[in-house]
């Protein structure tokens, strides 16, 4: 998708760098191929970050590779892309920690606050 077709809004940051995250976060992969763009999605999909699945024509991005020779395919919605960014960045969150893309679910709510039992 050509980023100047993303609406206004969308994207916190310039879109460039939403195409430099690295979503396998140095691992040490043999790329044959690799391929990183913003896609509207023709049917729901999952967030390989914050777990959460996603309805069709959400912006999401999306990695294409050959990763020791087999395809993969994953996709990041722009919120927890945000946070990665965030983390880049050195931002702190409302407590004052660091912002760690790892311990958000996609609605922003945190990994680690308990939950009521019985839920």
């Amino acid at each position: 998708m050509l980023l100047t077709k993303i609406p206004t809004g969308i994207l916190k940051n310039d879109p460039d760098r939403y195409l430099e995250i690295d979503v396998g976060e140095g691992e040490d992969y043999e790329y044959g191929f690799h391929r990183m763009e913003i896609v509207r999605t023709r049917k729901s999909r999952h967030c390989l970050r914050g777990q959460n699945e996603h309805a069709s024509g959400t912006y999401m991005i999306k990695e294409t590779a050959l990763v020791d020779g087999k395809a993969a395919t994953c996709y990041l919605c722009i919120p927890c892309a945000d946070r990665y960014l965030a983390f880049e960045d050195g931002e702190e969150d409302e407590r004052g920690d660091e912002i760690n893309p790892h311990n958000y679910f996609c609605d922003g709510t945190r990994r680690d606050v308990p939950r009521p039992v019985g839920l």
